[in-house]
């Protein structure tokens, strides 16, 4: 738990990390649990964070980039906000190079 000056907000709840490989070059993670930011004013919101994609381990620049969406629900005022992250580009279905890789050793168009 966290709390701010003169307790005008306070954090709390609980997560806990997970991480994955996501290609050859690839590590990617997220924070899954419950993340509480209740206000002096009795605003409440909680939220879900997107997946994190760490490359450049084996070859390239090393980037951290988030994928995925983050969700904020404000409770009180019963709102959700959905941030998606690196969305595919219009035309395409997303996926890149590991997606093209599989379809070449599993068979399928790599446009799919």
């Amino acid at each position: 738990m966290l709390e701010g000056p003169l307790g005008n907000y306070r954090f709390s709840g609980f997560f806990e990390y997970k991480a994955w490989v996501g290609g050859l070059n690839t590590l990617m993670g997220s924070r899954v649990g419950k993340q509480i930011y209740s206000f002096s004013d009795g605003g409440l919101l909680t939220l879900k964070d997107p997946i994190m994609e760490i490359s450049g381990f084996i070859k390239g620049d090393r980037a951290l980039n988030f994928t995925g969406q983050m969700t904020i629900t404000d409770h009180i005022n019963k709102l959700d906000v959905v941030v998606t992250y690196n969305p595919p580009t219009q035309g395409t279905s997303g996926g890149g190079m590991l997606k093209a890789f599989k379809k070449k050793l599993w068979g399928g168009n790599p446009k799919d």
